[in-house]
């Protein structure tokens, strides 16, 4: 089972990618954002490391659980909550996928297992996975999708700030995966990289 990383800036479109991988057969998978959200629920294992580094009653729902929405606008206005959040829930996050990665390779079930995290590289995840495949699109194309999807033009010029530049993506990756005109020619490149890939 190879174990694949997607990565690529924010309206890239990563997620129509993992939609398009989920749909084909021997392949799983995962969001890290899915388990990160699980593990810092009340009662979970990030929950009180979080409530402890950011005490700030208006930054939780009534039921204690963390508001999303205060903690986004929180974090990118600052990049050292951003950090300080980041420390309290990635290690954790890491060490669960990569049981659930020896789970799934022992169960013999999978050819492959995709991984999308919006800190791939930076959380060191290229020297854990098997290959990184990067999804891009030119800047003018993920600020229209980003604003489609609600983003404001300010939250939007925050985000690119903070994340990394294509060539550093470069310096990681092993294939990319162009995904700016019709979603067929991205499926076409999918599907040529997987065929090469897949056990005969």
């Amino acid at each position: 089972m190879l174990f694949i990383g997607i990565t690529g800036e924010a309206g890239a479109g990563k997620s129509r990618v993992m939609d398009y991988l989920s749909k084909k057969e021997r392949v799983f998978v995962l969001y890290s954002d899915d388990f990160a959200r699980e593990l810092s629920m009340p009662g979970e294992e990030c929950y009180e490391a979080i409530k402890k580094a950011f005490p700030d009653s208006s930054l939780y729902e009534e039921d204690g659980s963390m508001n999303r929405y205060a903690f986004s606008g929180l974090v990118f206005k600052d990049p050292k909550k951003k950090a300080l959040l980041e420390a309290c829930i990635h290690p954790v996050v890491k060490k669960r996928i990569m049981i659930d990665v020896e789970e799934k390779r022992k169960s013999g079930s999978f050819d492959f297992y995709f991984l999308e995290a919006a800190l791939l590289i930076e959380d060191g995840y290229d020297r854990l996975c098997d290959e990184i495949w990067y999804v891009c699109a030119d800047s003018e194309t993920r600020k229209k999708r980003l604003l489609e999807r609600g983003y404001s033009a300010e939250k939007i010029d925050g985000i690119m700030d903070l994340q990394l530049k294509k060539e550093d993506f470069l310096c990681h990756t092993k294939e990319t995966i162009e995904n700016q005109g019709p979603f067929s020619r991205t499926a076409e490149r999918i599907e040529e990289l997987l065929k090469e890939r897949r056990p005969k």
